[in-house]
């Protein structure tokens, strides 16, 4: 499986979780720590948000090329999915006199205009798209297809099994570890 494909899995998998731990963190808060209704929800809230800050830039780091207006994007989407997720929760708020929904309701709304605001903050940019299409191949990998165990050439073969030592791979995985090896020698190359 490739490594974009796992990473939208797991973006999939990421409300189910931070619903998962809202309940557990909720039975923990009631049962075991004894918290009343005031204090407890709006904890539950603040952590699932966290969690799910935590858990959708654990994901995605790996793909971004952090530069430094990268950085200073990402943290302006943490201050401004917060503001909106206070500004909905005030809202609603005054709107239904709730005070426990509407902090829930704010947490919601801050978690999803975090991964709105981060996945734009975070995409490639004009270019950077350009700079990897100047490069040989279109940006696709044109080096040799190494066995990551033994180092064998195993670009021409028709299956993907090492003849020198015998291990098996999918495509994905051998073109991604070549990949990988080979990235630092093609950001130099860019640089030049």
């Amino acid at each position: 499986m490739s490594r974009i494909i796992s990473n939208l899995l797991l973006t999939i998998a990421l409300f189910p979780t931070a619903i998962a731990l809202a309940a557990c963190a909720a039975v923990v808060g009631e049962e075991v720590l004894d918290l009343d209704e005031e204090v407890g929800i709006p904890l539950v809230a603040v952590v699932t948000l966290l969690f799910a800050y935590i858990y959708w830039t654990v994901v995605w780091w790996t793909t971004v090329r952090w530069t430094a207006a990268r950085r200073f994007w990402t943290l302006l989407s943490v201050y401004g999915s917060l503001g909106a997720g206070a500004l909905c929760g005030a809202l609603l708020a005054a709107l239904l006199d709730e005070g426990e929904v509407a902090f829930v309701f704010g947490a919601f709304i801050a978690a999803v205009a975090w991964m709105i605001f981060s996945a734009c903050a975070w995409r490639e940019t004009g270019a950077e798209r350009a700079a990897r299409a100047r490069m040989p191949g279109g940006g696709a990998y044109q080096g040799p297809l190494l066995c990551p165990k033994c180092g064998y050439n195993m670009r021409g073969l028709t299956q993907a099994r090492c003849p020198e030592c015998g291990t098996e791979y999918t495509l994905d995985a051998l073109l991604a570890a070549n990949v990988e090896r080979a990235l630092p020698e093609r950001e130099l190359a860019v640089a030049d």
